[in-house]
């Protein structure tokens, strides 16, 4: 009985294994979509495409990991179920954090191009719109006030000040959430781990 159990555990091991490489691989392929949108500015259309097809494939893999582990829980499983259960709640948070983390880098790319010559900020969340505005308006109001010493150039200088400050915070907010995905995987290689050791048994 002992070895039944200790095949059927193997055997779901290298199951719940193979359905990981395959969520591994999709990860690739989609950050590869987004760096070709983002970096080679590609149009929208496929990393939209690669989006709806990296959702379909990691909805279809934890509905597989969900059965294994339910076919674990009814059976002499239970030990590895548990790990199986830590995967899938640490696949959740990795899922989550990559799509917060490709918004905050999209959202990063729009500060650079935002601020321009006349001040218009295009693509920016509305308080840094507002920023821009104030930068502008502060810059105009010197100007009349003292005409001698300000021109076009001080207002280029002021919207340069305030994209290298928004560029900054971002950047930090990219760093952040870079910081907290990397613990995130480590935890999953940290659980997948775990589960070899139970397929090695």
């Amino acid at each position: 009985w002992g070895v039944m159990v200790a095949e059927c555990n193997a055997e779901n091991c290298l199951q719940i294994l193979a359905l990981q490489d395959e969520r591994t691989q999709t990860y690739v392929t989609w950050e590869a979509a987004f760096k070709e949108f983002i970096v080679a500015g590609a149009k929208e259309e496929p990393y939209a495409e690669a989006c709806k097809a990296a959702t379909s494939v990691f909805a279809r893999i934890s509905t597989s990991v969900k059965t294994v582990e339910d076919k674990l829980n009814g059976g002499d499983g239970a030990g590895l179920a548990k790990w199986v259960r830590k995967l899938q709640e640490a696949e959740k948070g990795k899922l989550q954090l990559t799509i917060g983390l490709q918004v905050e880098r999209k959202r990063l790319g729009g500060v650079h191009e935002a601020v321009d010559l006349l001040g218009k900020a295009a693509g920016l969340p509305a308080l840094e719109r507002r920023g821009v505005e104030m930068a502008v308006a502060s810059a105009n109001a010197r100007a009349q006030e003292h005409p001698e010493s300000c021109s076009c150039a001080t207002i280029q200088t002021e919207l340069v000040e305030l994209e290298e400050e928004l560029v900054q915070r971002q950047e930090e907010m990219v760093k952040l959430m870079q910081v907290d995905l990397d613990k995130l995987v480590a935890e999953i290689n940290e659980t997948l781990d775990e589960i070899r050791y139970w397929d090695s048994e």
